[in-house]
Order: C-alpha cells, then structure tokens, then sequence
C-alpha cells in the first residue's frame, strides 16, 4: 500500500475541507507516520475516516478529522507543557511532541505503552514519554500541565484530573454524557477556582474505558 499517498489524500479530502488550517499541525500530520501507531495487521485501514477499532475490548484511535480539529482547538503555543490521555499507542503524543514543548502520555494497557515507547523513540520525540497507569487518575507525578487531552469519549471527568491543570490551562476531550445523544468537543478552561467550558464542534467518539457514563439502575 502507497502510505504517502493515503496520507496526502487524507490531508486533501478529510482534514483540510473540514476546517483544519493550522499549517504546522498540518506539516505534522504529513511527517508523523499514523500506520506505524496501530496494530500491524490494520495498517492499511490507518488513514479511513472512522475511528479505528484496536483491541477486542473496545480501544480506538480516534478518527482523522475529529483528531485534527480537537488539536487545532488545543493548541496556544510550542511552549505547551501536555498530558494525553488514553495515548493507545502513541501517535496522538508524537503529533503533540512536533508542535509543544513537553508531551506526557498514558494509558492503562502496558502493550499499548510498550509499542509507543519504542514507536516514539524511532521518531526521535525526544521531547515525550509514556508511562502506564490508571487512566481515570491522570498522572499527576508529572503535573501540572497547561493543557490536557482526553484521547476518547467520555461521560464525566474526574475532578482529580482538572486539579493537575495549571491556572489558564485548558482540557479538552469529546463529551458525550447521555450515550444515546449526540457528543461534543469541549474545551474546559481552568481560571483560579472557576473552570469555564466552551463546546467546539459535535462528535460522537466511543467512550475512553473507564469514562462512560455510569449506569443507573431503577426498580
């Protein structure tokens, strides 16, 4: 399979006729190889418009267009100190790492981490790193940050997570808090003790493991 080629068709047909006109994030996109960030045998599905199904157990890369309008919003500068959430297996960090100062990536699966250490390092990110850990928690070993992505859908946000944000720093994820209605790319904007929240664009991102919304039981 012609990866350049999927990879400028992907740019040309999905990413700039929906409003992505950032030109580094572009330049970004176009160096940072997303089939060598998946699983080998889906290779040739890296650059479909959909959000690709990783494990058995419901792990997705998210989908081009909405990756590269959530990262349009997200970004302010190449000084960015950035958590990723749910990194799966890296490509999102070695976007990020093109275009801020620092990337922090995790994620629950250690296969995952694993694949992205060695990924990241053939990529020579040396301005990121992964570590496995518990998602819902955040990582704030390494905190705090001025700007947080949430890699995936999710129901509700920890408000331990928001505490590992600095002041005037930004989190940003696909809300989607009523699984059978449409979600939303938010941005959450943290000021003192008031975190304010401004929504981007619709999206419908499967949930991050561990962030749908909880089930209620009624009798």
């Amino acid at each position: 399979m012609d990866f350049a080629l999927a990879r400028t068709n992907m740019i040309k047909s999905q990413i700039k006729p929906n409003d992505v006109y950032n030109e580094d994030l572009i330049e970004a996109l176009d160096t940072v190889y997303r089939e060598n960030f998946i699983p080998e045998e889906k290779r040739e599905v890296a650059y479909l418009d959909e959000d690709l199904k990783l494990t058995a157990d419901g792990r997705y890369q998210m989908e081009p267009v909405v990756f590269a309008k959530l990262m349009q919003a997200a970004l302010d500068g190449p000084k960015d100190y950035v958590l990723v959430i749910g990194c799966t297996m890296g490509y999102s960090v070695a976007v990020l790492s093109r275009l801020c100062g620092m990337v922090i990536g995790i994620d629950s699966h250690k296969e995952f981490t694993d694949y992205a250490e060695k990924k990241l390092a053939r990529a020579e990110c040396s301005n990121a790193a992964v570590f496995c850990a518990p998602m819902y928690e955040g990582y704030p070993a390494q905190g705090p940050y001025n700007l947080i992505i949430i890699e995936g859908g999710v129901g509700t946000i920890p408000n331990e997570i928001f505490l590992q944000l600095q002041d005037n720093g930004r989190l940003l994820t696909i809300e989607r808090r009523d699984a059978n209605k449409a979600g939303q790319a938010v941005c959450y904007l943290k000021q003192g003790d008031i975190i304010s929240r401004h929504v981007l664009f619709d999206a419908n991102t499967p949930y991050l493991q561990g962030f749908a919304p909880k089930t209620k039981f009624s009798f």
